[in-house]
């Protein structure tokens, strides 16, 4: 991929959908559904009605794109093979993965001991449910954040109905062992 058109210094990351330019992190602005433009068309897509985000939204890929620039490899790979894009995402999409991954983790352990994960996986993914709009891709947000606020609640709801059985088996018998 070239540099970006407007900082000559900085790898690109993408390119306009409308005019193909080459954009680094700090020009690259995002529409509601995920459309990547240049500022001047981004301008238009707004005075069309559509939501834009600018590229301070995105503020983390900051430094992994100004870490790429300089020949530097940012850590953990995200890109594939030719300097392709594997994965766009920004704290929001970050919640609803791990509010996914720890309650599917929760429903797969069958209550091994790890009681705290249901409510943690259940917490993250309302945060991430309910702040989809601000992430990259919000139907990608809301579904992880909708699985784990699904699996957290039924596990929490089962780990709820075992304790209120368990009690009432104590109080029967307890009420069972001193009748006359």
């Amino acid at each position: 991929m070239r540099n970006c058109v407007n900082h000559p210094e900085l790898e690109s990351i993408e390119r306009c959908e409308v005019c193909d330019d080459p954009l680094c992190s700090l020009c690259l602005w995002y529409g509601e559904k995920g459309h990547r433009y240049c500022e001047t068309h981004a301008q238009a897509a707004r005075l069309q009605g559509e939501q834009i985000f600018s590229p301070n939204t995105y503020a983390e890929g900051i430094p992994a794109s100004l870490a790429v620039s300089d020949g530097r490899s940012s850590a953990g790979g995200s890109e594939g093979q030719a300097g392709e894009k594997m994965y766009t995402g920004n704290q929001q999409d970050l919640y609803a993965f791990v509010a996914a991954a720890i309650a599917v983790v929760s429903l797969a352990s069958c209550f091994g001991g790890i009681y705290c994960l249901p409510f943690v996986g259940a917490i993250l993914g309302g945060i991430a449910f309910f702040n989809a709009d601000k992430s990259v891709d919000p139907k990608r947000t809301r579904l992880m954040g909708g699985i784990a606020l699904g699996v957290g609640g039924v596990v929490i709801a089962v780990i709820v109905l075992f304790i209120l059985i368990y009690g009432a088996i104590i109080i029967s018998a307890l009420v069972a062992g001193t009748a006359p």
